[in-house]
C-alpha cells in the first residue's frame, strides 16, 4: 500500500524498537552484563536468520534444487535459530547456571528443526479443517524437505515428471495430486515424519533429569521422559540430606514452593558440589513462592 521504500523503513524501525526493548530489562533489575549478553544473542540470531534467508532466496531464484543437507543447514539458521534463541533468552533471565542455559539452548534448536519439518508435512498433507491452513506448498512450488528428498531418491522417471510439474506455472488439482503420489512413492513423507520425530525426541531428551522452567515446557512434552519429583529424592523412609537440612533449619512455610526449592537445590549441587552461596541463591530465586520473605 505504501510502497517498498516505506516498507523497508518500517522494518528498520521495528528492528530498532526491538533492540530498545532489551534495554528495558535494566529497569526491571537485570544486570548490565546480562542485558549485554542478551543483546549479543539477539544480534547473533539476527545474523543467522539473514544467512538462512539468503540460502532460501537463492534457492527460490534458481532452478537447481538444494540438497537435503543444505536444507537442514538453512532451517537450522532460520526456524531453529529463532526458537533456540527465544528459549535461551528465557533461560538466561531465569538463571546463571550455564549448564541449564546450554541444555535449554540445545532443546530449542532441536525443537525448531522438528517444528519446521512438521510444518513441511502440513504444507503438503495437512487437513485444512484441523489446521486452518490450506496445504498449498506444491501448488506454490515450495521446495520443502519432502520435495527435496524426492528429487534425490525418486526413480529417474518420477524425478523427471516431478521436475516437469514444478516447471508448470499453474498446476491443476490433478497435477498436484500426481506430485503428492510421487513424493509418497519416494518415501519422502515417511522420511520427513521420522526426522521430525527424531528431532522432537532429541529436544525433549535435553531436559531428561534436569530441573525445567515450567513457563517454557508444556506438560504433554514430558510424556515418556525421565522425571524426578520431590518424592523421588528420599530413599524409602530416609530423607535426602537436603530435605533433612530444610527440616532442621525450618525452611518451610506453606509448602507451596518447597518441592521446587528442594529439587532445584539437589540438581544444582549434583552438577556443581562446590557451588557458591550467591550462585545457589540465584538459582533458587527462579522458583515460584507464594509466601515470600523466608530468610532461612
Amino acid at each position: 500500500v505504501y510502497g517498498i521504500p516505506q516498507a523497508i523503513n518500517t522494518g528498520d524501525t521495528l528492528f530498532t524498537r526491538s533492540r530498545l526493548a532489551l534495554h528495558r530489562l535494566t529497569d526491571l533489575g537485570f544486570s548490565d552484563a546480562k542485558v549485554l549478553r542478551l543483546m549479543r544473542l539477539y544480534d547473533e540470531t539476527c545474523l543467522r536468520l539473514c544467512e538462512g534467508q539468503y540460502i532460501d532466496i537463492w534457492a527460490s531464484e534458481h532452478d537447481e534444487t538444494m540438497s537435503v543437507e543444505l536444507y537442514f543447514d538453512m532451517i537450522g539458521r532460520k526456524t531453529a535459530a529463532l526458537i533456540s534463541a527465544s528459549i535461551e533468552a528465557g533461560a538466561l533471565l531465569a538463571t546463571d547456571d550455564e549448564h541449564v542455559i546450554g541444555r535449554y539452548r540445545a532443546f530449542g534448536w532441536a525443537l525448531g528443526i522438528a517444528f519446521q519439518l512438521n510444518d513441511d508435512l502440513l504444507g503438503i498433507w495437512g487437513a485444512e479443517h484441523s489446521t486452518g491452513k490450506e496445504p498449498t506448498d506444491l501448488a506454490r512450488h515450495k521446495k520443502t524437505l519432502p520435495v527435496i528428498y524426492a528429487f534425490e531418491h525418486a526413480t529417474p522417471a518420477d524425478r523427471a515428471r516431478l521436475d516437469a510439474l514444478y516447471r508448470n506455472g499453474a498446476p491443476t488439482a490433478l497435477e498436484v495430486e500426481e506430485a503428492v503420489a510421487i513424493l509418497e512413492r519416494s518415501g519422502a513423507r515417511d522420511y520427513t515424519r521420522d526426522e521430525a520425530r527424531r528431532y522432537r525426541d532429541r529436544a525433549i531428551g535435553e531436559l531428561d533429569g534436569e530441573p525445567v522452567l515450567s513457563c517454557l515446557m508444556f506438560a504433554v512434552q514430558a510424556a515418556d521422559r525421565k522425571i524426578r519429583t520431590v518424592e523421588g529424592l528420599s530413599q524409602g523412609a530416609a530423607l535426602h540430606p537436603i530435605q533433612e537440612s530444610f527440616v532442621e533449619h525450618h525452611a518451610i512455610q506453606c509448602g507451596f514452593c518447597t518441592p521446587g526449592f528442594l529439587t532445584l537445590a539437589v540438581g544444582a549441587l549434583e552438577r556443581q558440589p562446590a557451588i557458591g552461596e550467591g550462585e545457589l541463591v540465584e538459582i533458587l530465586s527462579t522458583n515460584l513462592c507464594r509466601c515470600t520473605g523466608d530468610e532461612n
